[in-house]
């Protein structure tokens, strides 16, 4: 997780407003147990110095819940000797996976978990969050021989998963894009002309579009179009590659 903005306190003693750089806030992630949807995770952004004119004790907390994983269930504050004026928001960002490897591996646990349940009952993969089936979909791709990188909940720049693997010692680039999708809701001609400009413009080897829906005629006809740059998969897919 990361804030999206510096927070802003004030003395209780003198009534100086301070504002603290964001950065000097590192994210300190822990499980606070287990639940129906997996781990719950508290994210904690603290700070704690003096005031620059009285020299008053300073001390704030700024707390994200995470739940399930790759979802903000909500976040709080607490402050000692002074009151937080601007409580940035918390946001998920999971780009770099710089991540504690224990966090990495609840993450991976959930996903596994999920794989499980959706193999033995697809109307699973319905009931998920958009971000867990992001994750889905990462972890399939993985167990499939791909390095895998999951792009931020916000701002992913036209694709999801960035997925690598070397045939032949050619390397290859995949941007797949995940649609979680109502099965009443099909994906449209514009998405899928959107992943390819994307695709184009980076210069990628093929843009991928996942869905738990299902896709219109016009785009499916554009991906023909397109050929080997350019496919559609559904679950019935994802599930053989499960």
């Amino acid at each position: 997780m990361l804030l999206s903005d510096d927070p802003i306190i004030k003395c209780n003693r003198c009534g100086t407003s301070i504002r603290i750089p964001k950065d000097m806030l590192e994210d300190d992630p822990y499980s606070i147990g287990s639940f129906n949807m997996g781990v719950r995770v508290q994210h904690d952004f603290a700070f704690e110095g003096n005031c620059m004119q009285c020299g008053n004790d300073l001390f704030f907390k700024i707390i994200g819940y995470e739940y399930p994983v790759g979802a903000i269930d909500y976040q709080d504050h607490e402050s000692s000797g002074c009151t937080v004026e601007k409580a940035p928001a918390i946001e998920i960002d999971y780009y770099d996976f710089d991540i504690p490897e224990e966090y990495e591996n609840w993450i991976a646990d959930d996903v596994a978990s999920l794989i499980d349940q959706i193999k033995q009952n697809r109307e699973i993969a319905y009931r998920i969050t958009p971000r867990q089936f992001e994750e889905l979909v990462a972890e399939v791709f993985r167990r499939n021989g791909y390095s895998v990188e999951l792009t931020p909940a916000v701002n992913d720049g036209g694709k999801d998963v960035i997925a690598k693997r070397n045939v032949d010692g050619i390397p290859i680039c995949l941007y797949i894009e995940c649609k979680h999708y109502d099965p009443s809701d099909p994906v449209g001609v514009g998405i899928v002309r959107a992943a390819s400009a994307v695709r184009s413009h980076d210069r990628v080897n093929k843009a991928i579009i996942v869905t738990t829906s299902r896709f219109t005629r016009g785009a499916s006809r554009f991906a023909n179009e397109e050929k080997h740059m350019i496919q559609l998969m559904g679950l019935d897919d994802l599930l053989r590659m499960m």
